[in-house]
């Protein structure tokens, strides 16, 4: 048996600036539940969405920062690593048509299936990931060399970020070097093991005197 362990110190982001009203608070909200709960087949688990001060904070002060380019998740204390959905355009569109477009990743998605095009159904898999039960969400309109644009940002918590940070060692291996750094890139070797065929992970939120952090381990078999 191989396992991983992926732990952080949790950070927060902090601002002063609330961009949504109360009624678009509720809006958005209600627009993510509606999505999750119409998800084929139902899923028991599926939590209920409320609105999360810090997390409309973190992604308010993302959108303000006007960058056309993608930014590094949320890390909230209360929750650990939260997903975001971002999206772009010249034009302003309704809280409602931007969350609809994300949402369409639906038809490219089969529910169990290993042929599921993970860029089609990115923003849609962050929608309707079930124990995601905080959003907060954030909007600016923007202007650089290319023109105006508008920026829309949300983030859920928590979301399911450990297996992602793990992946991304991919970019340190070279299949087949004998120059691989093994504590650079062994949580990506475990999970791409070609003969684990079983799984089983856990999480628990933990405290020490640098304050709270989440530990999340996984164990293959076999190794």
């Amino acid at each position: 048996m191989s396992g991983i362990v992926f732990s952080f110190q949790a950070l927060v982001c902090c601002s002063s600036v609330l961009a949504l009203e109360l009624f678009e608070q509720w809006d958005v909200a209600s627009e993510h539940n509606y999505h999750r709960a119409n998800v084929q087949p139902s899923a028991a688990d599926m939590l209920f969405m409320t609105w999360y001060e810090t997390a409309e904070m973190n992604a308010q002060l993302l959108a303000s920062e006007c960058k056309r380019s993608k930014s590094d998740p949320m890390k909230d204390r209360e929750f650990g690593n939260c997903s975001q959905n971002i999206f772009i355009s010249p034009e302003i569109l309704s809280w409602n048509e931007v969350i609809a477009t994300w949402a369409s990743g639906i038809s490219y998605f089969t529910y169990g299936s290993s042929q599921n095009n993970v860029s089609k159904i990115r923003s849609f898999a962050k929608i309707i990931w079930a124990q995601s039960h905080k959003l907060g969400c954030g909007f600016q309109q923007c202007e650089d060399e290319n023109g105006i644009f508008h920026k829309h940002v949300c983030n859920y918590c928590p979301g399911p970020m450990a297996v992602k940070a793990w992946y991304s060692e991919v970019s340190k291996f070279t299949y087949g070097s004998s120059s691989n750094v093994f504590h650079e890139i062994g949580h990506y070797t475990q999970l791409v093991w070609a003969k684990t065929y079983k799984v089983g992970c856990g999480l628990a939120k933990c405290s020490d005197n640098k304050g709270t952090f989440y530990n999340y381990i996984c164990n293959y078999c076999p190794a």
